[in-house]
């Protein structure tokens, strides 16, 4: 993680992480000089709306405390209309029955373009469908043609100009942040209980959205100290 500068944060990686008292993660890892950035979109999705519901207001002011703090910074896309442009043809790629199959919202449409505007390579997202597209999109089609029991088709210029774009960004989770985290001593002040704060961290993050599996948990367990 230390050669890692700059990572693209989705709002619900970052929903997750105050959710389960991990605001101090992200603390720790601006002192070791790592920038966190969020679009518009994205500020608005974990900010924003959710300040005006009282269910979800806590965690807003907890990400909006560590925006003003500048742990996390906010960037704008250079041109909106990108967005509208990236989510028609990533939406177009996979197809059943004739009909597209929706894989990116907005949120994760401004992060995509502020990666290529900034020569950003580092994304962090918990969502799991944007993440397999990244890393490999011939995965996901699989994944839909066993949840929707029929055959995919590709828009192949699509697919591969998607590729051309965003195939070198690298894709973290939450779950993956906090175990750098934890080899670099993050839950050190925990002293003797220091992995099974890590367990049960993993768990709830598990919980509260992160796309990580029960054999994944244990992994990351068998690895560490």
């Amino acid at each position: 993680m230390t050669e890692i500068k700059t990572m693209l944060c989705d709002a619900g990686t970052l929903i997750a992480l105050t959710e389960t008292c991990h605001c101090d993660l992200l603390r720790f890892f601006k002192k070791k000089k790592v920038n966190f950035i969020i679009s518009d979109k994205v500020k608005y999705e974990c900010v924003d709306h959710p300040l005006n519901i009282k269910k979800y207001a806590l965690q807003a002011l907890r990400i909006n405390k560590l925006i003003e703090e500048k742990v996390i910074k906010v960037i704008s896309i250079k041109n909106p209309d990108e967005a509208n442009e990236v989510m028609s043809l990533t939406n177009k790629i996979f197809y059943s029955k004739s009909k597209p199959i929706h894989l990116i919202d907005s949120g994760e449409t401004e992060l995509l373009i502020l990666a290529k505007e900034l020569g950003i390579d580092h994304l962090l997202i918990d969502e799991r469908t944007t993440r397999t597209l990244i890393e490999s999109p011939e995965t996901l089609k699989e994944h839909f043609e066993r949840e929707f029991k029929t055959h995919i088709a590709t828009k192949e210029v699509n697919l591969n100009k998607f590729k051309d774009d965003y195939g070198n960004i690298k894709v973290y989770r939450s779950c993956e942040l906090l175990a750098i985290g934890y080899k670099l001593k993050y839950f050190d002040k925990f002293h003797a209980d220091k992995k099974k704060y890590l367990e049960a961290s993993l768990y709830n993050l598990k919980y509260n959205g992160c796309a990580i599996s029960f054999n994944e948990i244990k992994q990351y367990l068998r690895t560490v100290d």
